[in-house]
């Protein structure tokens, strides 16, 4: 019989995927703020949704794209 107040392989299982999410959602955090700080913004506006920094970043790359492209 398992002792009262032990964890099961379950719990042990839910706690393990649990670690990982924030691990992964950490990561994921990092990558937005490093893309935020990357792509060109005016200063005095708001901080970028991930959806913003993600269409402004494409923007940009077009333009860049774009810009190197006619030279």
């Amino acid at each position: 019989m398992e002792r009262q107040g032990r964890l099961g392989d379950s719990a042990l299982h839910d706690i393990a995927a649990n670690v990982r999410e924030r691990k992964r959602m950490f990561s994921l955090t990092e990558a937005f703020d490093e893309l935020r700080r990357k792509v060109p913004t005016f200063v005095y506006e708001k901080r970028l949704s991930r959806i913003e920094t993600l269409r402004l970043a494409i923007a940009y790359i077009s333009f860049m794209t774009d810009l190197l492209g006619n030279t």
